[in-house]
């Protein structure tokens, strides 16, 4: 039952039935940010489909146990417009991210969610591909006097 809630999540985004998503969120959601209710929801989706308006979501894994569903997700999109101030590329990009969520009588009350934003912002080109792990060398050290 739960799993099937939190499937519904994504096919209603993927079919873009917005205004059908209070069947499925409870009016005392907490997203992962805080955000609140069915509003605080498209809060954070709408700048997505606005930017790549042919996302679609996909349900790579789920795991549910009592309350909690756990979700490995995957998205594709064309950015096509502006996101979050970040001109469109025109790309086609992928991105991935695991969300946990909540479910209390047949509704999602709780959300959290990590995704991969490096990947993301590298896609865009606002981060650079190959940026190096570590950061700045330090120094050679000095050897131990005797």
């Amino acid at each position: 039952m739960n799993k099937q809630v939190v499937k519904r999540l994504y096919e209603l985004l993927n079919e873009r039935k917005l205004d059908r998503l209070s069947e499925i969120v409870d009016p005392a959601y907490m997203g992962p940010t805080g955000e609140k209710g069915v509003d605080g929801l498209m809060a954070s989706v709408s700048p997505v489909i606005g930017a790549f308006p042919d996302v679609q979501w996909s349900v790579d894994d789920i795991v549910a146990e009592d309350d909690a569903v756990v979700v490995r997700w995957s998205w594709v999109g064309t950015n096509k417009n502006a996101f979050r101030g970040i001109p469109p590329t025109g790309k086609r990009m992928t991105t991935h991210a695991m969300a946990w969520y909540h479910v209390g009588h047949g509704k999602i009350v709780r959300a959290w969610m990590e995704s991969d934003r490096l990947g993301f912002l590298q896609q865009l080109g606002v981060v650079p591909a190959n940026l190096p792990f570590g950061g700045a060398q330090a120094p050679p050290a000095k050897p131990a006097e005797r």
